[in-house]
Order: structure tokens, then C-alpha cells, then sequence
């Protein structure tokens, strides 16, 4: 019987590099083409239903302090970001998490699930 360090591999080796999940900030009134622009240039991916007030995040985990009141829809719900909060959303295409960081006027919420399950974790009030 050949040692351990004889037998041939098992299984498939991937050299292919994961795909990296893109990483910005919101701080606009708007989702204009250029506000648009500078969150695909870092890697973020929205659909093509998106429009001035809502965003339709496919991948990519971005940071919005909104300057207007805004929503983004996910594949597992939509949160509601009123102006003058900050709210981090991380999704990577199928698993989303929703951290409300400061919210003055009222709490970034969720309106329900969508397509696909995945865990949805809200989490109110982090700082103030």
C-alpha cells in the first residue's frame, strides 16, 4: 500500500479568485447616472429597475447616509432608509444584512421577503 504522501489528489482544486463583493458609500439626494456610475466603478451591482429614489442592490455591501428618503431592494426584502440616517447593507447575492447605525427620525425597516430565502438580519440602533 503507497504512503499518504503518494496517493494522487482527490477532487478539483480551483485556482479561480472568489468573487469579490464591491464596498461604497451613498451620501446623496439621488441614484442620478453619476451617483450610479461611482458605485459600479467600486464594484457594486444594481439592477436596471433602480431609479432617483430606490436602488436595486444585486451585490455589494454600501454604506448609506441618504440626504433624501430612499429604499433598497434586495433579493430577500427591501429597507427603508429615511433621510438623515446611516444604514449598512451587505449582500452578496443571496444573504443579506441590514444594520441600522443612527436613525434620528425613525428606524430603517423591512417590507417582507422576496424571491429567494436567506437570512435577513436587522439590526436597530447600533449608535446614536
Amino acid at each position: 500500500m503507497p504512503s499518504t504522501a503518494q496517493l494522487p489528489l482527490q477532487g478539483r482544486i480551483s485556482t479561480e479568485k472568489p468573487a469579490v463583493v464591491g464596498e461604497a458609500s451613498f451620501s446623496g439626494a439621488a441614484f442620478t447616472d453619476n451617483k450610479l456610475g461611482e458605485l459600479a466603478s467600486q464594484g457594486i451591482v444594481f439592477g436596471q429597475s433602480s431609479n432617483s429614489n430606490s436602488l436595486d442592490l444585486i451585490r455589494g455591501n454600501v454604506l448609506f447616509m441618504p440626504q433624501s428618503d430612499i429604499s433598497v431592494r434586495t433579493d430577500v426584502g427591501t429597507a427603508y432608509i429615511p433621510k438623515g440616517a446611516a444604514a449598512w447593507i451587505v449582500h452578496n447575492g443571496s444573504t443579506t444584512a441590514v444594520y441600522d447605525l443612527h436613525d434620528n427620525i425613525r428606524p430603517v425597516v423591512s417590507s417582507g421577503a422576496g424571491k429567494r430565502s436567506g437570512l435577513v438580519a436587522w439590526i436597530a440602533s447600533v449608535a446614536h
